[in-house]
Parts: C-alpha cells; structure tokens; sequence
C-alpha cells in the first residue's frame, strides 16, 4: 500500500474540492447548499479521541489528512461526510449500526452507504484498505486512502467532462 504524503492530500483534497465545486455548479439546482466545506485541522487531542473510539491507532495517512482537515462537509457528492474525530467517537457503534463492525468507518450517510478501513489489511506502517459498502454490503476496495482519493478526484473528473458535453449538446439545440 502506498502512503500519502501531507503534501499529497492536500493536493487531492484541493483538486477533489475544485472538480467537485464546477461540476455541482454544471448539476445541481442549490450548488452552494453542497459545496464540500473542509472543516480546520485535527488537534492531538482529537487524534487521541479517535484512538480510543477506534481501540486502535488509525492509519497514518488517515492522521495527516486529518491534521489538514478534521473533518470535511459534503465531501463524497452531496450527502456524505468524512466525518470529524468527534462525530466518530460519538458515533462508536456506527460500525455495528450499519453490520460493518469489521470496519472502522470515516464517512457514513443516512442512505446505509458507508466507507471505512479495514484493520485486516494492516501493513507494517498501519496502511490500510478503504472499503466502500451500502445495503447490499461491500462494493469497491481500494488499496489505500490515498488510492480511494485518486480514485474518486478521476470519477469526479470523468463526470464533469460528461456533464460539460451534455451542457454543450443542449446549447447545440
């Protein structure tokens, strides 16, 4: 599994924020109502809060992301957060709320989609798989937190390279 660097996330949280901001614009009636809205850095007590609601240290990369951002509102489209330290630790049974208790989840919305890593995965440094489910149960892994950013700033990408075709067909008619 590879590591992302700090530099690394905030680059992709940067490009996912600009993608996501211009396709919302292209899409959405509200746009402005679902702008991702990153929340300021985790502090060492929030990390430490984290710890103890996960019984286990998380991911190192999981860690710097957080130190970038505690949290980031209407990150995964519209209505999934990546959720706060705080939210996690209040939420310590979401796991088993949504039959995922082998997870340890960092985004979840009210539609039963959640996000997580798998401890399973664990290598030497305490990287981790990222595991995307909902009610029908685990969907997509990717090897990695940064290898699941890559991979939704690229969807990102390919949506609004269809929505500005599909704007610019209309503007054909």
């Amino acid at each position: 599994m590879s590591a992302a660097t700090s530099a690394d996330l905030a680059n992709l949280i940067r490009d996912i924020v600009e993608l996501d901001t211009e396709l919302k614009t292209l899409t959405v009636r509200e746009p402005d109502r679902y702008r991702i809205a990153p929340r300021p850095p985790a502090t060492a007590a929030d990390i430490a809060t984290l710890r103890a609601a996960w019984k286990q240290p998380p991911p190192p990369s999981y860690v710097r992301l957080l130190m970038l951002h505690n949290g980031i509102d209407n990150f995964y489209w519209m209505d999934m957060p990546l959720l706060a330290t705080a939210d996690i630790a209040e939420q310590s049974t979401l796991a088993d709320d949504y039959e995922l208790s082998h997870l340890l989840l960092f985004m979840a919305a009210e539609e039963w989609r959640a996000i997580g890593f798998d401890p399973t995965t664990a290598d030497a440094e305490g990287e981790m798989a990222v595991a995307v489910c909902d009610k029908t149960g685990e969907h997509t892994r990717w090897p990695s937190l940064s290898a699941f950013l890559i991979g939704y700033r690229d969807r990102l990408a390919g949506w609004l390279a269809d929505a500005k075709k599909d704007r610019a067909a209309l503007d054909d008619d």
